[in-house]
């Protein structure tokens, strides 16, 4: 049975910095901090040192014998200080032949390990700014014949990206696209919250099997939820979904960013394709679409990490999760970012 876990708010690395930098999620946290400083001033929202916040990736799923790529990339610091990263084994299903020696790998965010024993892993990973230690993030691999036997893997299918007003409650629903076990359930987790926010795992509201969760929104700024399948031995790649919160009614609604990839499911050399062809332009669409860029949050890999255009592609050439974000430009005003995973085999 794979182990639900208890998620903090993350920040994903991605920004439409290079077309639009007033609107950009920046790629260093410190500039946030100076961002907060110049806005809020030295009140006492700001401390002088708040607790870093780790996130230790998605759930995946590996034939025996395969590499895991285990990727805290998206851990941050909220007071733009540098980070440490500390990875360990919390449990493992069996007798490695080769042991995991994690302490003498476990030396930065990125961790890759060769995992051949069937059942499920689960690592924990810390992150400390010098001061302070994060509360511990887990992530589960599970290792299974199913990933070489081609059964179908299990995919969640989220809402589309919304808009809402601050203090009213956001709801999204979810479902299962590829049949599997009655047992399955959708697993969400919150992937990013504004800088000010308090928004917390424990603050979602997730009802039945995960076929709908709801919050409400305490600052303005984007959010973004992560939707996984997961069943007693499988799991899914994540499904994202975001609403950009806003603090009251816009003469003309943002534009609705809508990433695709095909396929999402792909082997290594193979070319995949980015679309962003069902986003929405400003007013509910009565505004055309300006521009497109398109961010990698998290891969396995050093590549190009911006494309720009409403139909892009790509070559993987590791194996692994690549999360890549798009956001558009209508009406001069960007969208919430939109985020596709693809897992490469």
């Amino acid at each position: 049975m794979i182990l639900e876990k208890k998620k903090q708010h993350a920040l994903v690395s991605i920004g439409f910095n290079s077309l639009f930098p007033a609107f950009c999620v920046g790629k260093m946290n410190l500039i946030f901090t100076m961002m907060i400083l110049m806005v809020y001033g030295c009140s006492e929202e700001v401390h002088s040192n708040r607790r870093p916040v780790a996130f230790a990736g998605f759930d995946q799923m590996i034939a025996p014998g395969e590499i895991a790529l285990l990727d805290g990339s998206a851990s941050f610091d909220p007071d733009g200080d540098a980070i440490t990263f500390h990875w360990s084994l919390h449990h493992s299903p069996g007798t490695e032949s080769q042991p995991i020696d994690i302490d003498k790998l476990a030396i930065g965010p990125r961790l890759q390990l060769e995992l051949d024993t069937k059942g499920i892993y689960i690592f924990n990973l810390v992150v400390d700014d010098g001061t302070m230690d994060s509360v511990p993030d887990q992530v589960n691999v599970v290792v299974g014949d199913s990933v070489t036997q081609g059964k179908t893997v299990p995919i969640a299918q989220s809402s589309s990206n919304t808009w809402a007003l601050i203090g009213t409650p956001v709801s999204f629903n979810a479902g299962i696209v590829a049949g599997i076990t009655s047992s399955a359930r959708i697993l969400w987790n919150i992937y990013h919250v504004p800088l000010l926010s308090k928004i917390v795992q424990a603050d979602l509201q997730i009802t039945g099997k995960g076929n709908s969760v709801s919050f409400i929104p305490d600052v303005t700024g984007y959010y973004t939820l992560a939707a996984q399948v997961v069943d007693t031995d499988t799991v899914g790649p994540p499904d994202f979904v975001s609403v950009q919160v806003l603090n009251e009614q816009p003469d003309i609604a943002p534009p609705l960013a809508s990433a695709q990839a095909d396929p999402i499911l792909a082997d290594k050399g193979d070319r995949v394709v980015l679309s962003a062809s069902n986003s929405l332009g400003a007013g509910g669409d009565t505004h055309e679409l300006d521009a497109f860029e398109w961010n990698l949050a998290l891969g396995p890999q050093s590549m190009v990490e911006t494309l720009v255009g409403k139909r892009v592609e790509f070559v993987p050439k590791e194996s692994g999760l690549y999360v890549w974000g798009l956001y558009v430009k209508s009406a001069g005003q960007v969208s919430a970012p939109d985020l596709v995973a693809v897992r490469v085999r």
